[in-house]
């Protein structure tokens, strides 16, 4: 898990050198807890082989927002592309990837 743990409980998301932050969003229409989790499964899959072949793409955890049919994953990578390649090999939706920034703690 990308998270280094400091005193008093907080913690903070570590970006190691030569990788970027990137939110994806997905608007998902129907999607559900039942249709998302194998997702992921075939999701971090996928990085895992790209990271194994000198692609670095790391998911970090996701926001299922029912209600709203959305669902957006946050993920350390090398590259953008790299990022999009592991979406499409895990046939994900995949509306939007937006580079980040990390700002503040969390606890």
């Amino acid at each position: 898990m990308p998270i280094d743990d400091r005193p008093g409980g907080w913690s903070r998301v570590r970006i190691t050198t030569g990788e970027r932050l990137f939110l994806v969003e997905r608007y998902w229409p129907g999607v559900t807890r039942t249709t998302l989790d194998p997702a992921l499964v075939r999701l971090r899959a996928e990085a895992a082989q790209l990271t194994d072949a000198g692609e670095q793409v790391r998911h970090m955890g996701s926001l299922l927002m029912t209600a709203d049919e959305t669902v957006f994953c946050l993920f350390r990578a090398a590259s953008r592309a790299s990022l999009v390649r592991a979406n499409k090999r895990a046939a994900m939706p995949c509306d939007r990837i937006a580079e980040a920034t990390w700002i503040g703690d969390i606890g």
